[in-house]
């Protein structure tokens, strides 16, 4: 910012001295004034920085009042005030325009964050539900091959069924036909088939 470089030249107007608080002006005397105050002149006059200008005045307000020319030390005071006013004024400014820019970053940070807490939300949604999907599938896999072993356990256990069925029958048709053959009189003497 403004307070860093010296005004002039170490020894004729003001250097910055560090202190624990930052910075602060260190004035020095005025050693048979002429000289500096040609300098001061120069700086109050030419200078586009009001930070200058208002140190310039000050100094040349404490010459002239030294000097004893009131008349110039009140038209540099008023300077100096004017001065001061306007760093004062660029001073607010610009702590208005770093609040803002703090403010916009803040919002923009905060905005990006959602984004992002967003963007983490959807894709823990999206593997919860593939994971879902995944167990779903699954379900239904072993389900149907459960269904078909469970079916093909019952079509072998009614396959076991019918073949006991059919050779009960079998054995009863055997006794059947055995026992009508023992039941008929012509049944009692054995065919023979060599006698025929």
């Amino acid at each position: 910012m403004f307070g860093r470089k010296r005004l002039v030249q170490k020894g004729k107007m003001t250097k910055l001295c560090r202190e624990r608080d930052g910075w602060k002006y260190e004035r020095y005397p005025f050693i048979n004034g002429c000289r500096h105050y040609v300098d001061f002149q120069r700086v109050f006059d030419n200078t586009s920085r009001m930070a200058s200008r208002c140190d310039a005045a000050k100094e040349l307000m404490r010459y002239y009042h030294e000097k004893g020319d009131y008349r110039k030390a009140a038209d540099y005071a008023l300077g100096y005030q004017q001065a001061n006013d306007s760093v004062i004024r660029e001073r607010q400014f610009d702590l208005t325009r770093n609040a803002q820019a703090e403010y916009h970053y803040q919002r923009n940070k905060a905005a990006e964050e959602a984004l992002v807490r967003h963007g983490e939300r959807v894709r823990l949604w999206s593997i919860v539900g593939g994971l879902l999907c995944v167990i779903a599938v699954q379900t239904i896999v072993v389900t149907y091959f459960y269904r078909k072993k469970q079916m093909h356990e019952t079509i072998i256990g009614k396959e076991k069924e019918i073949g006991k069925a059919k050779n009960l029958i079998a054995q009863k048709e055997t006794d059947l036909v055995a026992s009508s053959i023992c039941a008929n009189p012509s049944c009692a003497r054995p065919i023979s088939f060599r006698s025929v």
